[in-house]
This record gives C-alpha cells, sequence and structure tokens, in this order.
C-alpha cells in the first residue's frame, strides 16, 4: 500500500526543487508529451505508431545492456495484435496493477520464445521498464482531480466526427467499429461493475444510438450540461428537462471538438434523419440523399 500523504511530501519536494534541475530533466517530459501526443492504440499502423509514441525515451528505455524499447518494437513486427493485446492489459486500471506488471513480463517472454530469431536472449521487458510505460500513459492527477483528455478515446470521437462528415451513416460507422474491435463508450462505463460481463455482453457493443448519442454529446465541446432529466422513483417516470431549465458549465473541461465542428454535426445530423438518408454498409451516403 503506497502512504499518499508520503508521497504528497516527495512530489512537493521535487517541484520546489524542479528548477535547479530543470535542464537535466526536460527530455523526460518531452518523452512523456511525445508518448500521449502518438499513442493510438487503435492505430492501424501499430508498430509504426509505437515507434514514434517512444521516439523520445532515450535512456528511459536503453541502457547500458538492457534494450526494452528496441526488443519492444521487434515483438511488434513479429506479432502487432499480441503487444497491443498487452498493453491494453497493462493500461486497464481495472486490475491489480501488480498482476498487470507480471501479466505484461510473463507476455512478453512468451512472444521472445514463440519467434524468438536466434538473438533474442532477453526481452527485457523488466518492472523498471513496464513502469515507464505506466507513467508514459497516465493521464489523470489524481491529487487534484483535474480532467484531462483521454487521447485514445477522443481520437475515437474524432475519427467518429471525420466519418460522419464524410458521408458514412450511423450504423456504418458503429459496424465498422465492432470489425475493428473497438471498444464502446457503454464498455468503459459499465467495465467497473462487472469486468467479465463487459466482455461478453452484446449491449456494450457499439449501435447506431451510440453513435449518434455521441455525435449530439455537447460535453465534447467541453461543455458540461447537468439537470437534463428528472426520475421519479414512487411514479417510476423519467421527464425530460427542457433547454432552458438545464444548467449549461462553459469551458468545465478541455474540447475534444471545436463549437463550430459540432453545430454543423448536429445540422447534418438533423437533415439525414429528417429526410430518411440511407447507404449500404462501407458506402458512403450519396450527396443528393
Amino acid at each position: 500500500m503506497i502512504n499518499t500523504e508520503k508521497l504528497k511530501q516527495v512530489i512537493e519536494a521535487y517541484k520546489a526543487d524542479f528548477a535547479k534541475h530543470f535542464e537535466e530533466e526536460r527530455y523526460k517530459w518531452e518523452a512523456v508529451k511525445c508518448f500521449q501526443n502518438n499513442w493510438d492504440i487503435n492505430s492501424e499502423d501499430f508498430v509504426g505508431m509505437l515507434k514514434k509514441s517512444l521516439s523520445k525515451t532515450y535512456n528511459l528505455l536503453a541502457s547500458g545492456y538492457a534494450y526494452p524499447r528496441r526488443m519492444l518494437k521487434e515483438f511488434a513486427e513479429a506479432d502487432s495484435q499480441a503487444v497491443k493485446s498487452m498493453f491494453i492489459d497493462l493500461f486497464d486500471e481495472i486490475k491489480d496493477l501488480a498482476e498487470r506488471i507480471e501479466s505484461f513480463i510473463s507476455y512478453a517472454e512468451s512472444i521472445r520464445k514463440k519467434y524468438d530469431n536466434g538473438t533474442w536472449k532477453n526481452h527485457y521487458q523488466n518492472t523498471n521498464a513496464v513502469s515507464t510505460y505506466l507513467w508514459l500513459k497516465y493521464y489523470k492527477d489524481k491529487f487534484t482531480g483535474e480532467i484531462l483528455v483521454d487521447e485514445t478515446a477522443a481520437a475515437i470521437v474524432r475519427e467518429i466526427f471525420e466519418k460522419f462528415f464524410e458521408g458514412y451513416g450511423l450504423s456504418t460507422i458503429a459496424k465498422d467499429y465492432n470489425r475493428r474491435g473497438i471498444k464502446s463508450p457503454e464498455y468503459f462505463s459499465h467495465r467497473k461493475k462487472n469486468p467479465r460481463h463487459t466482455e461478453i455482453a452484446k449491449r456494450f457493443l457499439w449501435a447506431q444510438t451510440t453513435v449518434k448519442r455521441l455525435i449530439q454529446n455537447e460535453a465534447y465541446t467541453g461543455t458540461l450540461v447537468n439537470h437534463k432529466t428528472v426520475t421519479s422513483k414512487i411514479y417510476k417516470t423519467k421527464d425530460v428537462i427542457p433547454p432552458e431549465e438545464q444548467y449549461r458549465h462553459e469551458n468545465y473541461m478541455p474540447a475534444i471538438i471545436d463549437r463550430e465542428t459540432f453545430e454543423q454535426a448536429q445540422v447534418l445530423l438533423e437533415s439525414r434523419l429528417k429526410n430518411n438518408a440511407r447507404s449500404k454498409f462501407g458506402s458512403v451516403i450519396h450527396r443528393y440523399c
């Protein structure tokens, strides 16, 4: 168990003395920024994305006779899906931290044995290397509660808006995401309740309504809207509150989609629904539909 009070003291001491050691520490912060700017677990070019994300880690993942970064790249070139699974499991905070680290190391060894080309004597994925991957990815400040963007999820949101403007229908987008194995918003919001159930439940797949709700979600512009509905436990009813009576908080959190793009998407969505525009799966909706 981590003593959080002592950890806070260490952090404060580090911050107080940071200016004196900034030049020595700068590359670590640049490594974090580089990783978070480029990391995309759903990238079609996973190997290229991995190389770019870790390109500024320098001695953090390569020192002496240990080369965890190089081996990880070679593992990804041999089996990108396996390495992707390793990271999905490692970054799943629902699971015990120690188990995640041990699992990552064990998985690395199994890949080394399976694809050994005669030169892979060691995978170098020790606790030091794995902890580096964890703090490179870590994005939420648990001490301040500050809301930060999960770039993996944000990339999915931006892609949906792009596909929608390109002419793809809601159903087509949903089916494509299910085919690619991309987790839906329902998966992430319910996984803490029952991790096993989330993996197999059909209702956690992408659906047309899921994509529609996402496009209509104003939170992606940085605006938080509360008091949208009122539920009566006695009469088992749920009433929608008029927009003018809802509580709006502008610039409450970082924006993923700019306001102009969001408004244009609402106009386009209303137009498509009104005209009942349709297309075949994998095809864009014709401009005159």
